[in-house]
């Protein structure tokens, strides 16, 4: 009867634990607040992962000579180089419907009624890093037209709409083609 009862509670376990990995990804999606966050062109061909399309939020390259408020030892190409391998909160700010890098502070200041993304400091050259946050794809549909070759097409504006929680947690909600939800362009795609 023990070897059951430890059985059932081991399966019991891991249920609660993969539903507790998805009630998590759920609630950023419901109560996270909506961003919108440019995209820079980048397009690798992976057949093992699926369709994808590999993304660069703009506001993962930062250039800290030219953030507002950055408080750090003055000089900036030293600072970003002490920052490689460190988790920060980058507080956004929205100009023209998207948003912007505005500060940069390490990681776990106290949270504010601002946005912040919580990402790792990849690297640095010069005064500029490069942040990950886990916002690095897009996975299209089976079914559905690739936007690949609009990221290298000038007049057309990609970005993703992104949902922040108050932790600085994101997950990628849509991609925009000129402002256009994904499926709506996908939807314009089709033949008739």
């Amino acid at each position: 009867m023990n070897r059951r009862i430890a059985f059932g509670l081991a399966v019991l376990a891991q249920f609660a634990f993969l539903g507790w990995m998805v009630a998590s990804q759920e609630r950023a999606l419901r109560v996270g607040r909506r961003v919108v966050l440019s995209i820079e062109p980048f397009d690798p061909i992976d057949p093992l992962s699926g369709r994808y399309l590999a993304i660069a939020p703009r506001a993962g390259r930062i250039d800290l000579a030219e953030v507002e408020n950055w408080f750090g030892a003055g000089d900036p190409a030293a600072d970003a180089t002490s920052l490689v391998g460190q988790e920060i909160d980058v507080t956004l700010t929205e100009r023209g419907g998207e948003w912007i890098p505005a500060r940069v502070e390490i990681a776990g200041s106290a949270p504010g009624s601002e946005i912040r993304l919580r990402g790792r400091v990849l690297s640095a050259y010069g005064s500029t890093i490069v942040v990950a946050y886990g916002l690095d794809r897009f996975y299209i549909p089976a079914d559905a037209a690739d936007p690949s070759p609009l990221l290298w097409q000038e007049g057309r504006h990609l970005s993703i709409e992104v949902r922040v929680t108050s932790d600085g947690h994101a997950l990628i909600q849509d991609l925009l083609i000129d402002g256009e939800p994904f499926s709506k362009w996908n939807a314009a795609q089709k033949p008739k």
